[in-house]
């Protein structure tokens, strides 16, 4: 039996409520991590999923990309449901769908392929990746919304950027849901977490996920040394989490951030769910 023998298996998780699947997914992103840490992991098994929203599929994609970058490639049982499988072909899923470096995925309107960031995004990404979605809605958006929604892409791309240290930069899936008039979008990296972010400089004494990730939601709190700049030279004010909760909160939208081992999800009418999962943290 090699190194690369052992298969992690995705449950089934269509029938959880979207809070039960986001806890399910870091979950197994995290037993992925050690097990892959320790040289036991090939594939992820998936021939059981019916249903895969674009957090689920950014994670899966994150996996692969982490596995490519240590030279340790990381296959995929695909769905067998014909339908996710094609959907994960056509976002161009590694080890799902045979591309070769740079092709083009060819997806539907409704979706966005895998896009994996490196560094620093365009300044028009987050425009480019909303008005790729929003024409989906066949509805006008209220004056303005479009461009706050564009900034809180950027800002999240930058954050992974500039404060996570992943290796693999960051993951960005996208999908507008017509009927429902709902756009989703998932920006997801591999890298040292919101506390480790924090802890680092400006709060040493801060050991729990979750109260990290509250943290970082309050206006003019930032991990960067004060008087120091990021990695791309610019000062950090602290503001662009609280920015982007106070507009989803505004507009009915939900906030749902996953780092080390604790959730938070934010909704300006339910207001907050907190969960602290039982795995380790990345």
């Amino acid at each position: 039996m090699d190194n690369f023998s052992r298969s992690l298996e995705v449950p089934e998780l269509s029938r959880s409520d979207f809070f039960g699947a986001k806890i399910a997914w870091p979950t197994i992103n995290s037993a992925a991590a050690v097990l892959a840490d320790a040289g036991s992991i090939g594939c992820i098994d998936l021939s059981k999923v019916r249903h895969m929203r674009p957090y689920q599929v950014a994670i899966a994609a994150a996996l692969a990309e982490d596995h490519h970058i240590r030279g340790r490639p990381l296959g995929y049982q695909p769905p067998d449901d014909d339908s996710v499988r094609e959907h994960l072909e056509r976002l161009g899923l590694p080890g799902i769908v045979l591309q070769q470096p740079g092709d083009p995925a060819t997806t539907r309107s409704t979706n966005l392929p895998i896009q994996v960031l490196r560094g620093r995004a365009t300044e028009s990404f987050g425009w480019d990746t909303t008005e790729a979605l929003i024409r989906e809605l066949e509805f006008d958006l209220a004056a303005g919304l479009q461009a706050s929604i564009a900034e809180g892409i950027n800002e999240m791309v930058l954050n992974a950027a500039s404060h996570s240290d992943s290796a693999i930069g960051c993951v960005v899936v996208g999908q507008a849901f017509p009927k429902t008039r709902v756009l989703e979008l998932a920006i997801l990296d591999l890298g040292i977490t919101i506390r480790g972010h924090l802890s680092s400089h400006a709060y040493p004494n801060l050991t729990d996920d979750a109260k990290a990730i509250e943290l970082a939601l309050t206006d003019g709190v930032t991990g960067t040394p004060k008087g120091s700049r990021n990695k791309f030279g610019e000062p950090n004010a602290g503001q662009g989490l609280a920015s982007l909760h106070t507009f989803l909160a505004a507009s009915g939208g939900d906030l749902s951030i996953l780092s080390g081992s604790a959730i938070v999800c934010r909704n300006g009418q339910r207001g907050q769910k907190v969960h602290r999962l039982r795995c380790p943290p990345l």
